[in-house]
C-alpha cells in the first residue's frame, strides 16, 4: 500500500465521503483543487491527516 505524506476527506453527514486529497511525499511541489459547486448547502466534516496527526473538524457550507 502507498504511504501518503497528507491526506484531506470531506465527508457530509448525511451520505459519506464526498471527495479526498492525497499528496505522495515526493519533494515536488503540487497543487490541486477541486469544485466547491459539487458541495450542497449542510453539514461537512473533514478530517486532516499527516504522519502521526490527524484531526477532524465540523463545516457548515451555505450558499
Amino acid at each position: 500500500m502507498e504511504k501518503y505524506f497528507w491526506c484531506c476527506s470531506f465527508y457530509r453527514i448525511t451520505t459519506g465521503l464526498v471527495n479526498s486529497l492525497r499528496m505522495i511525499n515526493n519533494n515536488k511541489n503540487i497543487s490541486e483543487s477541486f469544485g466547491i459547486p459539487i458541495y450542497r448547502d449542510g453539514i461537512y466534516f473533514y478530517k486532516i491527516t499527516a504522519g502521526d496527526f490527524s484531526e477532524t473538524k465540523k463545516l457548515i457550507l451555505i450558499k
